[in-house]
C-alpha cells in the first residue's frame, strides 16, 4: 500500500472518552473475499495506511480507527476493518458504537421515528447496533456483539517483580486477562495510567508466553491482546470500575465494549450474572457502559453468552488527512 499522494476523508468520534477515527473515503481497496481476509491483508501489507491514520503526528498511541469497506454478508449496512496502533483487530465495541452513531448522524442510515438498526460486518462476525436519536443526534447506541465466553477461572502466572498474579480469561471479541487491581497495589485512576500500562504489559507478556489461546470457532482469533484491571465501582449505577491496557502502550478511556462483553461472560461463568441483568461498567475516567446478557448460546460446544452493550458517542471532527511529498513521516511514528 503506497502512501505517495495519500489523502483520507475521516470523521472522528469519541465513545465515552475513547477516540475512534473512521475512514470514510480515500483508502485504496483492500483485497479479500471475506472481512477476515481483508483484515489479514491489512495486517500484512497495510502498515503505512495504519500509521498514517493513527500514529503521530496525525494521531497518538491511544488512537483507534475503523476503515469502511463493502460488506460481504447479505443485509449488512457496512463492512468495517478496525485498527489499533498494534495492527488490525477483529472487533471493537466502542468503535461499533461510534460507527452506529456516525452512520445515522450523517444520514447514511435513516432513523425514522428516532430509531434505527444498523448491521455491521466485522472480521469477528455480524454486530447489530440499535441507535436512538433526538433531533437527529444519536443519544445512545446498543450493540449486540458476537458471542462471548469464559476461557478460564482462577488461573495464576508468575510475573517478574510481581510474583504470582491471579487472573481469569474470557473472550468478548478478543481474549482478555481479567485481573483484580487491589492485590497488586493498583488503583484505577488517571494519574496511575503509566504504571497500569507498564504492569499490564508485563502481565500480558507472561500469560501470552505460557497460555495458548485460540477461539474454538474462529482459529484466526488467537493470543492475548488485552489485560483488564478491575476494582469496585465508584459510581452508584455501576458494579465495577475497569481499565484495559491496549498494547503496545495505550489505556482505554472508555469502559471498553469487547472488554465489557468478556466481563459479562466471566461473571456468568462465576454464577454472578443472570440473563437480562443490567451490569454497569465504569471506565478509568468515570464514564459508563451498561451491559446485559441478551441470551445464552455456545461457540463450538463452549458455553457462551450473547452480550449487549449500551453507550454514547459524540462527533468531534470531520476532515481530510493529507501527505505532503516532503513529509519525512509518511507512515507516522510512535513514542
Amino acid at each position: 500500500m503506497k502512501p505517495a499522494g495519500r489523502t483520507l476523508s475521516v470523521i472522528d468520534y469519541h465513545t465515552e472518552g475513547e477516540p475512534m477515527r473512521i475512514v470514510v473515503g480515500g483508502a485504496e481497496p483492500i483485497p479479500g473475499a471475506t472481512l477476515m481476509e481483508r483484515s489479514e491483508h491489512l495486517a500484512a501489507h497495510g502498515r503505512d495506511l495504519l500509521g498514517f491514520t493513527l500514529y503521530e503526528p496525525r494521531g497518538h498511541s491511544a488512537m483507534c480507527g475503523a476503515i469502511l469497506t463493502e460488506p460481504v454478508a447479505p443485509g449488512a449496512d457496512a463492512g468495517v476493518l478496525f485498527i489499533e496502533p498494534l495492527g488490525p483487530v477483529h472487533m471493537c465495541g466502542h468503535g461499533a458504537i461510534a460507527l452506529g452513531a456516525m452512520l445515522v448522524e450523517t444520514g447514511r442510515v435513516a432513523a425514522p421515528g428516532g430509531r434505527a438498526t444498523v448491521t455491521l460486518e466485522t472480521p469477528a462476525g455480524l454486530v447489530t447496533c440499535r441507535v436512538s436519536t433526538q433531533a437527529g443526534r444519536p443519544t445512545s447506541v446498543t450493540i449486540r456483539n458476537v458471542p462471548a465466553f469464559s476461557a478460564g477461572l482462577d488461573l495464576s502466572v508468575d510475573v517478574a517483580g510481581l510474583g504470582p498474579v491471579r487472573f481469569d480469561l474470557a473472550y468478548g471479541g478478543h481474549f482478555y486477562a481479567l485481573v483484580e487491581a487491589a492485590p497488586l497495589g493498583l488503583r484505577l485512576e488517571a494519574k496511575e495510567a503509566s504504571r497500569l500500562i507498564e504492569i499490564g504489559e508485563r502481565i500480558r507478556a507472561a500469560i501470552e508466553a505460557r497460555v495458548p489461546l485460540v477461539h474454538p470457532g474462529l482459529p484466526q482469533a488467537r493470543g492475548l491482546l488485552y489485560v483488564q484491571f478491575h476494582e469496585p465501582a465508584r459510581r452508584a449505577d455501576a458494579q465495577y470500575r475497569n481499565a484495559v491496557v491496549v498494547a503496545p502502550a495505550g489505556l482505554d478511556r472508555s469502559p471498553c465494549g469487547t472488554g465489557t462483553s468478556a466481563r459479562l461472560a466471566n461473571l456468568r461463568a462465576r454464577g454472578q450474572l443472570g440473563v437480562g441483568d443490567a451490569f454497569g461498567h465504569e471506565s478509568i475516567i468515570g464514564t459508563l457502559f451498561i451491559g446485559r446478557i441478551a441470551a445464552l448460546t455456545d461457540v463450538a460446544g463452549t458455553p457462551a453468552v450473547v452480550p449487549e452493550i449500551t453507550g454514547r458517542a459524540w462527533m468531534t471532527g470531520q476532515g481530510t488527512l493529507c501527505l505532503d511529498p516532503s513529509d519525512p513521516f509518511p507512515g507516522g511514528f510512535l513514542l
